[in-house]
């Protein structure tokens, strides 16, 4: 049952020196059909026109704090203490929703289906050279996810507050990662409820760039011996699984360089 007194959606977005991003996430937000909401915005103290944008904006549906932090993870978990909605979401400063009705999509789903989290389809690159990349599988393996090789696109999930309560915030450890370790601790509770539709334009932020192969895969090992989840069953499989997974990594890497270079 809806609480009259509480919004039914808080969309959290976390924000540092991406003023136009941001404005483009409180645009996307501001024509939704479906009124229902509030806005969190966690800014990371950015040096750009970011408070400009957030000063000037009027809506007494949004709340802004500006504070150096700890990174995305962290500001994320400071956004949701203040959160007071039934659903979560989850949207960065650059990431859009895909139409004018996909909060409406979201609540319907949710009071059809009753779940506690669910996921929809997500836009990646939409302003590459190569042109937009659609991603909506509709099953996403959890041996995958621990290996690092498919993903959960978080700005096209949505948790109930309830939920993340009972789970636990993002841990900021798990680096580039803490996303798909959040999922997963979900996943354990609850399997995500499947949205057969676009939610969400995902806007690059560049984060993993930082990561080497070595760095990427040692990420997951942890995210695995966290849930006790390695490959094989055992640490010494789990080793070798990760040394071909590095190879593979920069075999990869190789070959795109050899690519251009032709």
């Amino acid at each position: 049952m809806i609480e009259k007194n509480r919004p039914l959606f808080t969309i959290i977005t976390v924000n540092l020196n991406n003023a136009a991003g941001l404005q483009r996430t409180i645009d996307s937000l501001d024509i939704q059909t479906l009124t229902d909401w509030e806005h969190i915005i966690q800014d990371g103290g950015s040096a750009d026109h970011s408070l400009r944008v957030l000063n000037h904006d009027k809506s007494p549906k949004r709340q802004f704090e500006s504070t150096l932090d700890g990174g995305i993870y962290q500001g994320m978990n400071l956004a949701m203490l203040r959160a007071t909605g039934h659903l979560v979401w989850f949207l960065n400063s650059g990431d859009v929703f895909f139409h004018i009705s996909v909060l409406q999509t979201v609540k319907e789903s949710w009071e059809r289906f009753e779940w506690r989290w669910s996921r929809g389809g997500i836009i990646f690159d939409q302003n590459s050279l190569v042109g937009a990349t659609k991603s909506m599988p509709e099953i996403i393996e959890r041996r995958k996810v621990l290996k690092g090789t498919q993903y959960y696109p978080h700005p096209s999930c949505i948790y109930e507050k309830s939920l993340l309560a009972e789970i636990g915030a993002y841990r900021p450890t798990f680096g580039i990662g803490a996303d798909q370790e959040l999922s997963l601790r979900a996943e354990s509770v609850e399997p995500p409820h499947y949205i057969p539709k676009i939610l969400t334009i995902f806007e690059p932020a560049g984060a993993s760039g930082g990561y080497t192969p070595v760095q990427l895969e040692l990420m997951f090992r942890r995210i695995r011996k966290e849930s006790h989840e390695y490959f094989g069953g055992n640490v010494v499989l789990d080793a070798l699984s990760l040394i071909g997974r590095v190879f593979y990594r920069y075999a990869a890497i190789l070959r795109k360089a050899c690519t251009r270079w032709r």
